[in-house]
């Protein structure tokens, strides 16, 4: 057959190689393997990075950072950016502090969480997520501060960080 018209048909069985469908009103689907192109639902993006030797004080300073724009979004409509990020800091001095991971986009402050800091290691994690539109383009990082802690110090010297972030955009 090489080309038909098929008013109404009860297809109990089908195998097909290639197909182009225009219009599908599809009940309940069960898909082994989905790929949509041109990241037409979740933006995914990642980045590592590392500050190092760092004299840790109350201003933020970055560890990591990736840029995010050119969504697709279309106009009149927003995506949610959804962030997770963590940070392992490693100090030489021996003095309490409270370590504060920040996430930012741009110069806008988004969300903070704090861990009592010493001489040993600590990995802190923070999750975010906000609103953006279609014409969206900064760079989300995790940064770091710290304030006093009780008996111990609003400064920490020899502080080196290491840092992971994922930022997904889900646009539908």
């Amino acid at each position: 057959i090489t080309g038909a018209k098929i008013a109404n048909a009860t297809i109990t069985s089908a195998n097909i190689q290639d197909a182009t469908i225009q219009t599908a009103d599809i009940g309940t689907a069960e898909i082994t393997t989905l790929l949509l192109a041109g990241e037409a639902v979740i933006v995914p993006r990642f980045a590592e990075g590392s500050l190092n030797n760092h004299f840790l004080s109350g201003t933020a300073a970055q560890v990591v950072g990736v840029n995010v724009s050119n969504l697709g979004i279309p106009t009149g409509q927003t995506a949610r950016l959804i962030i997770m990020g963590v940070v392992s800091a490693y100090s030489t001095s021996t003095n309490l502090t409270n370590l504060r991971l920040h996430i930012y986009s741009g110069t806008t402050l988004h969300n903070t969480v704090g861990a009592t800091f010493g001489a040993a290691g600590i990995a802190v994690t923070s999750f975010g997520s906000f609103l953006v539109g279609g014409s969206y383009n900064k760079n989300i990082n995790l940064r770091v501060s710290c304030t006093s802690n009780p008996g111990g110090s609003s400064t920490k010297s020899g502080t080196s960080f290491v840092g992971k972030i994922v930022v997904m955009a889900a646009k539908r």
